[in-house]
């Protein structure tokens, strides 16, 4: 008894702290409802790069610096473009400093952020960063805001291969999910790609996007040839199915069934390979228990006890043992349902209306 007071008077006090769910606890006490989010507004006064290196990890040769937390862009299909708002980034001169003590224990330095090529001072950095001879590493870019002196510095710091996500075919596509990029912005990338010698490309697709159709399934296979055209080495494309993500415009959507996704990348797949471009993709069905995971509720807990090692028929037999189903954690949800995470509140207002309904958000692409 003694004990079980003592959990409760921790779980009390646990509640009261912004930004801590405790579950099993009133929530009102803070006058609402809801966990607020926390964030920290300059990240300057907070330095966060490697503190520990190994042989046995991804980026074991690599030291790591965030530069930039957020993004400003908002394609509704992206979890961190909404829960981490605002954007915010470091300066150059913090982000110089942290670099300078990671390349005492070796000269490749990766630069985190969700979109590193937005950072508004790029090019000053990457200077900043070949003077102190680092050799730079990024994660994908975004090709509207790439630049020559990035893709230079890239290339001179022994980066072989250039990665950008168109993410749809079709530049309507593009509009529906808000990657405001056209097709010239992606063959721009391209070239710089080849007039500095990379030595492979790699696009990222997804299939199974709001409201795509089989001319856009057709337009992701045209843009891939075309960039392949332009580039004379290695291309390679990567293609994963589309889960809905809580938290964002599509966190209501009905997620696109696996059969479908799989014909269409099968199309895919065939269509490319047949012209010498590799495609590596995600499995349909494994999508789906992404699917349940992302949007799922505390009945899941029963589920992942009892799934052992997981495939997706021992998932959907697990599933069907706790009471749950593919198709009730994949369906669409209706507006005035009450959403499982609905209780967090990320510092997002709600969304437009016409965020919520790809329809609209179409047709207003299409004209």
């Amino acid at each position: 008894e003694r004990k079980a007071a003592l959990d409760k008077t921790l779980r009390d006090a646990l509640s009261k702290i912004n930004g801590l769910y405790c579950p099993g606890t009133q929530l009102q006490s803070r006058d609402s409802r809801t966990v607020t989010r926390q964030w920290l507004q300059d990240l300057d006064r907070f330095p966060t790069h490697s503190v520990l290196r190994t042989p046995h990890t991804e980026f074991s040769e690599m030291g790591l610096v965030e530069i930039a937390r957020g993004c400003r862009r908002g394609c509704r299909f992206c979890l961190a473009g909404y829960t981490f708002r605002p954007p915010r980034q470091r300066s150059v001169e913090n982000i110089l400093a942290q670099a300078g003590k990671l390349l005492k224990d070796g000269e490749r330095l990766g630069l985190v952020s969700a979109a590193v090529s937005d950072y508004t001072d790029i090019d000053r950095l990457v200077a900043g960063l070949r003077a102190l001879d680092a050799r730079i590493s990024v994660s994908s870019l975004r090709v509207d805001s790439v630049t020559e002196p990035l893709v230079q510095a890239l290339a001179q710091s022994g980066t072989r291969t250039l990665t950008i996500a168109p993410e749809a075919g079709s530049e309507r596509l593009r509009k529906v999910i808000n990657k405001q990029q056209t097709e010239d912005d992606i063959l721009r990338c391209v070239d710089l790609a080849r007039r500095f010698g990379l030595g492979q490309l790699k696009l990222y697709f997804m299939l199974g996007l709001p409201t795509e159709n089989e001319a856009d399934v057709k337009a992701l296979v045209d843009l891939a040839l075309a960039c392949a055209g332009r580039f004379d080495r290695k291309v390679a494309v990567s293609i994963t199915p589309f889960v809905p993500k809580a938290h964002t415009p599509y966190q209501r959507m009905a997620q696109t069934p696996a059969k479908v996704v799989a014909r269409r990348l099968s199309y895919v797949e065939r269509e490319l390979r047949r012209k010498g471009i590799a495609v590596k993709s995600e499995s349909p069905a494994w999508a789906e228990i992404q699917g349940t995971l992302a949007r799922g509720d505390h009945r899941l807990a029963e589920a992942l006890l009892v799934a052992g090692r997981v495939t997706p028929a021992s998932w959907r037999r697990s599933l069907r043992d706790s009471g749950l189903s593919l198709q009730e954690l994949l369906r669409e949800r209706p507006a005035n349902e009450i959403l499982p995470w609905g209780f967090v509140d990320s510092g997002l207002q709600r969304c437009r209306p016409d965020d919520l309904d790809p329809t609209a958000r179409a047709q207003s692409a299409d004209r």
